[in-house]
């Protein structure tokens, strides 16, 4: 496995994003015999609107795959939930309650943090969600360099 990783990756001192890992983990899902949805393949819990993508079963977000406008009324596992705001592709809203500390878990990692209570169906972005990584990278970068 190693082989294969280092034959396809950048030299060490490359600085890896949490989605080089999730990337990562989904490229050697398929040499471990697991398996996720691919293109045209339902990657929707039951009773969730087709418009939401669920990236991993321990996932407590579910991504948007189109725009969804304010005001729209849309399943999210069993529940109808009226947007309160447009949600872009890519955005993502909370799959179930998320509390205030919790864990964001997206790609089957977490993320961040939840700076407050999330509802099922809210938006879950920057207004709501500290990132555990942005922070430190920056800190670690400024000290290597003397700033």
């Amino acid at each position: 496995m190693e082989t294969s990783l280092a034959a396809n990756s950048a030299p060490r001192n490359k600085k890896y994003s949490v989605s080089d890992f999730a990337a990562m983990r989904y490229r050697l899902a398929g040499t471990r015999g697991g398996h996720r949805p691919g293109i045209g393949e339902e990657a929707v819990p039951a009773e969730t609107d087709k418009r939401l993508l669920l990236l991993d079963e321990a996932d407590n977000v579910l991504v948007a795959r189109s725009r969804i406008a304010a005001g729209e009324d849309i399943a999210v596992e069993g529940n109808t939930v009226r947007l309160a705001a447009p949600l872009a592709i890519g955005h993502k809203i909370a799959r179930r309650p998320i509390g205030a500390g919790e864990k964001i878990v997206k790609y089957g990692a977490p993320i961040g943090s939840a700076t407050a209570a999330i509802a099922p169906g809210a938006h879950v972005h920057v207004h709501n969600v500290k990132s555990d990584y942005t922070p430190t990278y920056h800190l670690v970068g400024a000290e290597a360099e003397g700033r």
